[in-house]
């Protein structure tokens, strides 16, 4: 189990607008260490639960909203841009982005897929968590300082 108080002092959280057991985005805000910065996009479900959790244990939060004008003019493209605005935030602050899956097996949404293969292009460290908030696979663990 991911020992959430040993992350980086920036976290992105992210994953499914349909998120059924948003109470373990919840859980791992609380274990976070009081000084953590989360950053989400602000979309329903796991960001808003992100969102939401900040408040609760009084940590900072940074919101990447999708504003309607950016949805009139890019469509859905503007997830994607969304998405590579957090992950380059996490990987300058040298944070890790946090994504819960969708399913046990990790089965992932089209944005949470997108947001890892962001990750793997600009080498920004991601844990992936099951609806349990238990780790499923992990790169660039937060407590291994890459040399």
């Amino acid at each position: 189990m991911l020992d959430f108080s040993t992350l980086p002092r920036v976290v992105a959280v992210v994953g499914s607008r349909e998120f059924p057991k948003l109470h373990y985005v919840d859980n791992a805000i609380s274990r976070m260490s009081l000084d953590t910065i989360i950053v989400s996009g602000g979309a329903r479900g796991v960001d808003q639960a992100a969102k939401e959790a900040a408040k609760k244990y009084k940590l900072r939060y940074k919101e990447y909203a999708v504003e309607g004008w950016e949805w009139t003019i890019l469509g859905k493209r503007i997830g994607h841009v969304r998405n590579g605005v957090i992950v380059f935030y996490i990987k300058a602050t040298k944070g890790h982005v946090l994504v819960f899956a969708l399913e046990e097996n990790g089965q992932l949404t089209a944005g949470s897929t997108n947001v890892i293969e962001q990750c793997k292009m600009i080498e920004c460290g991601y844990t992936v968590l099951n609806q349990e908030g238990k780790i499923l696979w992990t790169t660039h663990a937060p407590f291994v300082e890459k040399k």
